[in-house]
């Protein structure tokens, strides 16, 4: 399906072109396949839809407006939909590298950042600081010098003798 938030809006002035296309007035079924089109016959109805292309004074127009918004289906300035998908394709394996070079300074940024870690980080007394904590029973060394309730109120869990509630310290 076309993409129609790429086409242009309401103004007439971009459209003119469509009025001298060669193509007005032709049945459309020559420029759009019908379901399960295939072979010899969708090339006979490319070829012959190629041919009112060819002698049209807009057929540029035409086809920079299908690949522009990308048009999926139909002749389109003498391009069919799959020479307009290879150009596509081509203009998206042009900006690939980009994407892949942008990828590869971020893996060599994590590298750097790595190393830069490995460099400063005190290997020895990690290893000491998890002997300590194998001795002490605490295979993580997570609970040392740890209270959960440290700097919580004291609770009274005695009623008081009339009945109220539990009071807060």
């Amino acid at each position: 399906m076309a993409d129609f938030s790429r086409l242009p809006g309401p103004n007439a002035d971009l459209w003119d072109w469509q009025l001298v296309a060669a193509c007005r007035g032709v049945d459309s079924s020559l420029f759009f396949h019908p379901e399960g089109e295939r072979g010899a016959a969708r090339s006979a109805r490319e070829a012959a839809a190629k041919e009112v292309c060819m002698r049209c004074p807009v057929r540029a127009e035409c086809a920079t407006h299908a690949l522009a918004v990308r048009e999926p289906y139909g002749v389109w300035g003498g391009l069919t939909e799959d020479e307009r998908e290879a150009m596509m394709g081509r203009s998206r394996h042009r900006a690939a590298p980009d994407r892949d070079d942008d990828e590869r300074e971020r893996e060599r940024e994590r590298d750097r950042e790595r190393r830069r870690y490995e460099r400063y980080a005190d290997v020895e007394d990690a290893e000491a600081d998890e002997a300590v904590a194998d001795a002490d029973g605490d295979p993580h060394g997570r609970h040392d010098d740890y209270d959960p309730y440290d700097g919580e109120p004291d609770l009274d869990m005695d009623p008081d003798r009339d009945g109220e509630p539990l009071h807060i310290y």
